[in-house]
This record gives C-alpha cells, structure tokens and sequence, in this order.
C-alpha cells in the first residue's frame, strides 16, 4: 500500500490525524542550525544551499547567514563568503537577526572570515578587502546578489540539487522501504535516501498520519507528486 492511500486510511479511522505541524520545515532549520554549531561548515553547506532553494524568493537571513559564515571557514571558498554577507544588508534592510540577537556583517567577517587585522593588501586577505564598504574594486568581479554567488558556488563544486524538500507533497508508489523515525525531522529522511543508490525519491510523513512516530518511505523511481499536507517529499 503506498504512502498516500496509508494516510487516507489513517485519517478516515481517526478524524483527529487530520491535525498536522506546520513548523516542520522550522524542525529542519533547527537540525541545521545544530550541524553548523557544531561546525560541520563542508557537510552542512549543501544541505544549506538545498534549504535555501525551496524557500524561493522570500528567503530567511537565519539561512543566508549560515551560508555565507560556512563559506568563510572553506578556504577555497573564503571570498564568496565575504562577498555573500555583504550583499545581506541590502536584501534583508534591518532584518538581521541570528538567534534572537542583533548581527553586525563587519564584525561577522571579521570574526567568521578570518579578517581581523589582515592587510587588505596583502596575499593572505583572500577577498577581505570585501569586508570594507568602500572596497567596491576588490569584488567588482564578483556575482552581484546572494542568488548569484549561490549559484556560481554550486557550479564550482559541480553538483546538481537534488532532494529539494517540497512541503506539502505526497509522492505516492515506487516504495521499496519504508521506516519509523525516532525524531519527527524530514532530514533524517531525506539524507536516508541521499545514502542509498537505490533512492531516486523519499516521502517523509508527520507524526499522526501513520501511527505516534513520523514515517520515511523510500523509491526507487519518482512519482507523480499530489498536494497533501502530511508530507514532506523530494527526488533526486
């Protein structure tokens, strides 16, 4: 039986599955916001870059800054992270808020970046001219909004998204495993089917619609996709 027609049943049998989360795409901010303090920087930045895409334009600083902070603690990837948290002021006004607190992109790359006390002049600046408002010749070459330097990022380290979450979708048939999750993150799921070969697309389920525990179906080809809010999909 697949995944949709389990969570039909379920909410016939008990008209009160039909409350759902609406806070699930925040439970994966908070498994990623673990990761990056954790310093993870190289194993979260795609997950970020992935999170970042399926907010589409409205984006969320939390995330923006995230990645520009990872970016800065990969050397080779140092001054797209400084080019990146400088563009933030001018896509989220005053808006910058991390964890509840007020955040300065000078000091930030000044911290993050490696930038205190480093000659602009110098070989070992690696983009930190960037941190200077006034420097505009030290990136001139540079992609010219946080989407660009995200995509120009994803070129240079050649791969292609996939197992973008899409919220509030059912992809129903194709399933080849299926599992209880201890914790109700879609992350988990999602980076189950990112382990596997075999996956070409996941369908995490809320807790409530197939039993007390969040459900992770596994495909080994991509279905159709229908709006349901019970679940979270993705394909490779």
């Amino acid at each position: 039986m697949n995944s949709v027609r389990r969570a039909l049943v379920v909410a016939i049998a008990f008209p009160a599955a039909a409350v759902f989360s609406p806070t699930t795409g925040q439970d994966q901010l908070s498994d990623l916001k673990s990761e990056w303090r954790a310093q993870k920087y190289r194993e979260v930045l795609r997950p970020l870059l992935d999170y970042r895409d399926s907010l589409g334009d409205a984006g969320d600083f939390e995330v923006d800054y995230m990645i520009g902070t990872s970016l800065c603690h990969l050397s080779n990837l140092r001054s797209d992270g400084i080019n990146y948290l400088r563009h933030l002021p001018a896509a989220y006004g005053g808006q910058l808020v991390f964890d509840r607190r007020r955040v300065s992109i000078p000091k930030t790359i000044n911290d993050e970046c490696g930038c205190a006390g480093v000659d602009s002049k110098s070989d070992s600046a690696s983009g930190c001219a960037g941190s200077d408002s006034k420097a505009d010749s030290a990136t001139s070459n540079q992609p010219a909004n946080p989407k660009a330097i995200r995509d120009a990022v994803k070129k240079r380290l050649g791969w292609i998204p996939s197992l973008v979450p899409e919220y509030g979708v059912d992809r129903p048939g194709q399933d080849y495993r299926s599992f209880p999750l201890a914790k109700p993150v879609p992350q988990l799921c999602r980076t189950e089917c990112a382990r596997d070969p075999d996956c070409k697309a996941f369908t995490y389920v809320k807790p409530s619609f197939q039993g007390a525990n969040a459900v992770c179906w596994l495909k080994n080809a991509v279905p159709d996709r229908n709006a349901n809010e019970c679940c979270i999909s993705g394909v490779k």
